[in-house]
């Protein structure tokens, strides 16, 4: 009695594990090409400014849940990091795209699927510098402006964005699959809504709107 009920739970824990899957998690790694020149120009300098990984590279990673049997729905995440020095001074610049997702699928084939998918996003950019001289430090590296605070030790905007992306997925095995997505992202930043402190100041002008942006996931499922 006892080993037919083991059998019987190996049985049913296979199945949930090859059979049809529930959630998906995967890691990312993209490729987009934003407009930074207000940072190129005081961050950057030298042939430093040329490098892909500067600005272009995003890694992150996202997970999706079934909503119908040609549906689901996820959340993906990727960000662009970047450290290096102007001069003397040590900076960290981030940028944090954030995706809630729906997405329709089919499978043409066995083992592969065309999917496409939209996301309304909340993003968040943030600049880092070290120095001691923290006053005239920020006023060189985004402009003339007269900051109030003593010592800021960084400064964020907060925006909100969407995307839409088609894609394709190859599925090695029923848990496993290759997801390539290609697309574009459109974000509502303004150089005028940076805080520091909790205080709005202005601050580099950046373009981050109607990029174009492709993203390779592999895709964990069970």
């Amino acid at each position: 009695m006892r080993l037919k009920i083991i059998l019987h739970l190996l049985i049913f824990s296979c199945g949930l594990i090859f059979g049809q899957q529930k959630i998906e998690f995967g890691i990312l790694a993209g490729w987009y090409q934003p407009d930074l020149a207000g940072l190129d120009t005081s961050l950057e300098s030298g042939s430093d400014q040329n490098s892909i990984m500067r600005k272009n590279v995003l890694t992150g990673f996202c997970f999706n849940l079934p909503l119908f049997p040609s549906a689901r729905i996820g959340y993906a995440q990727g960000g662009s990091y970047y450290s290096g020095t102007s001069d003397t001074t040590e900076f960290k610049r981030k940028f944090i795209y954030r995706m809630a997702i729906l997405e329709t699928y089919f499978r043409p084939f066995r083992r592969i699927e065309l999917n496409f998918s939209l996301a309304p996003m909340w993003n968040t950019a943030v600049i880092n510098l070290d120095v001691k001289d923290t006053r005239s430090a920020w006023n060189t590296q985004i402009g003339n402006y007269n900051l109030e605070v003593k010592v800021p030790e960084r400064i964020v905007n907060q925006f909100f964005g969407f995307t839409s992306s088609v894609g394709v997925r190859y599925y090695f095995l029923s848990w496993l699959a290759l997801d390539v997505k290609s697309g574009f992202m459109s974000n509502t930043y303004k150089d005028a809504n940076w805080k520091q402190n909790g205080k709005k100041i202005p601050g580099p002008g950046l373009d981050l709107n109607k990029e174009a942006m492709l993203t390779i996931r592999l895709m964990f499922s069970w």
